[in-house]
């Protein structure tokens, strides 16, 4: 026992053990006095010698979440007292007391100094500010907490301590629609997210969203099964194309704020179900039942150039997508297409043997472009498969992946910059790489996955769950996982797609964590906050359809949709 506490023991009740109290529990001993239990008797620490702690002269003074009504139909309050992820609060450390060495831990991770004036809370006593990321310590989870930590000596040497909490989600609001939504969103220059909706089946809308969550405008066209599709921007014009089915079908392009530029109708009987792909300053979209291969080009006359029987019908979940002058394909047949769109119109590949020969019985969920090669995932007898095959030159169908087979049918692929293939089965996340198949346990993934900044992936769950992934050693591995919605009809059809936090002008804010924009066959569309900072633009096809725009062009410099 060292001499400090020999300082220390209690005298109490005269005529008893020389004057000292004697004790079982820390009960027994007043004050500041613990009970040494191998001598039975109260020490108290003198004051100005360290090794005490106490709460009652120091806390933590957290600022009240910001009211944030329900605002035309577009929910912001998540769950009660929590704030968003991406927050940035100023925290007080009140002392009763004068103190020196004030410190401030967030989920174990130190807090910084922040100028006094940031803090605007009431507080009394001596006050130290804090500046508080919200989005800094690890929060493995859809909602959770983070816990404080604060600390500081008073004049004696004395520790203090605080302890307390934060309430935080990720989630940063949700809008009902009415209408179910089967595709992936479209993200603009500014963050306006455009939703086609499928109301039944000739019917349903196209809708412009805000990055708040505000509804800005809607125009009905029809069903709206292929993602939408947006060319890059000009001086802040963009514009926007998307195929639709009433009593026919027809492709509409239009400016950024819902005015028609151009539309053409196909045949009666002709349906859109693939979505769309960018080529030569337009879009192309193919048309099930006629199979038709159509160009849109507004400001061209015709605007739209139409090759007949290109092939076979191409699948709901499949999409067009683009090299060069090449837009490529696969069909029921199932073959692989690839058509050259010239300045006279469509011309059929005339390198090699186009269309190649894809196994019997094979059908097509998803494509992507990567390293010259065109990859597909689908479904083959029982289980499923990813091939690959030379964009230029001969026609050589190949799988270029060791075994080549899967257990369950595949949906994606998007490929990392490691040039792992990430594609969605009924029990989780596999990674197809040129050693192996890799699975990772979770809920049926049935979409393509979303690449995010910070080797992540994002997966919707056919049960309505949203998942976070990383691929450790090849291996995927799921981090957290969540119900978005406790709806029993919520599930996905459409892939995620990512974003940059962005302010309410719509420009990108620095060093935030991304959002995630989830569209549910419900109708909800909900924005999510994660780690990632926007799209992994490292990776060759990080996405459905590749980027934000959904261009389905591997020649798109992704740099374009780097966060800040």
């Amino acid at each position: 026992m060292s001499a400090r506490w020999l300082w220390g023991l209690a005298v109490a009740w005269s005529g008893c053990t020389c004057g000292i109290a004697l004790c079982r529990t820390d009960a027994d001993c007043s004050g500041s006095g613990r009970c040494e239990p191998s001598l039975g008797v109260c020490l108290v620490e003198p004051a100005g010698q360290g090794g005490g702690a106490s709460a009652g002269e120091l806390s933590i003074r957290v600022p009240a979440v910001a009211a944030q009504p329900d605002v035309q139909g577009t929910v912001y309050s998540d769950v009660p007292a929590a704030h968003r992820r991406d927050e940035q609060l100023f925290v007080w450390l009140e002392a009763s007391v004068p103190i020196t060495s004030p410190s401030l831990t967030v989920g174990g991770l130190a807090a910084p100094l922040a100028d006094p004036s940031s803090c605007v809370e009431p507080c009394t006593g001596q006050c130290t500010c804090f500046r508080v990321d919200l989005w800094g310590p690890p929060l493995p989870a859809l909602r959770g907490e983070l816990a404080l930590s604060g600390a500081a000596l008073d004049a004696g040497g004395r520790a203090l301590a605080a302890t307390g909490a934060v309430r935080v989600t990720r989630v940063g609001w949700r809008r009902a629609l009415g209408q179910p939504i089967l595709a992936t969103p479209a993200v603009g220059v500014d963050g306006t997210l455009f939703v086609g909706t499928a109301a039944s089946a000739s019917s349903g809308s196209l809708m412009a969203i805000s990055a708040s969550g505000q509804l800005q405008w809607a125009r009905p066209l029809g069903r709206i099964v292929g993602s939408v599709l947006l060319l890059a921007p000009v001086a802040q014009s963009q514009t926007v194309f998307v195929g639709a089915l009433t009593d026919h079908a027809e492709v509409t392009a239009l400016d950024r704020h819902g005015s028609v530029l151009a539309q053409c109708a196909l045949s009666k009987s002709a349906t859109l179900e693939a979505s769309p792909a960018e080529v030569a300053e337009g879009a192309a979209f193919y048309a099930n039942r006629t199979h038709e291969l159509l160009a849109m080009r507004p400001g061209r006359t015709p605007a739209c150039e139409v090759l007949a029987r290109a092939g076979d019908d191409v699948g709901a979940l499949d999409g067009l997508v683009s090299s060069g002058a090449s837009v490529l394909f696969v069909d029921a047949r199932p073959d692989v297409y690839r058509y050259e769109l010239s300045p006279s119109g469509w011309l059929a590949n005339q390198q090699g043997q186009w269309p190649g020969t894809l196994p019997m019985g094979y059908r097509n969920r998803g494509l992507a472009v990567s390293g010259g090669k065109v990859v597909g995932a689908g479904v083959l007898a029982s289980g499923g498969t990813v091939f690959q095959a030379s964009v230029a030159g001969n026609f050589k169908f190949d799988f270029g992946f060791a075994p080549p087979r899967l257990t369950a049918p595949a949906a994606g692929p998007a490929v990392t910059a490691d040039g792992l293939c990430l594609v969605g089965v009924p029990s989780g996340v596999a990674a197809v790489s040129v050693q192996d198949v890799r699975l990772g346990s979770g809920a049926a993934i049935t979409t393509t996955v979303a690449l995010g900044e910070g080797s992540r992936a994002y997966a919707l769950g056919d049960d309505g769950s949203l998942s976070e992934w990383a691929w450790s050693g090849g291996t995927p591995v799921r981090g957290w996982s969540a119900l978005l919605d406790d709806a029993a009809s919520t599930g996905f059809s459409a892939s995620p797609t990512l974003d940059c936090a962005r302010d309410a002008a719509g420009l990108a804010r620095p060093g935030r964590p991304g959002v995630l924009y989830a569209a549910s066959r419900s109708g909800t569309v909900f924005a999510v906050i994660v780690d990632a900072r926007g799209l992994d633009t490292t990776a060759p096809w990080p996405k459905s359809q590749r980027d934000p725009r959904n261009s389905g062009r591997a020649d798109t410099d992704l740099r374009a949709f780097a966060c800040p």
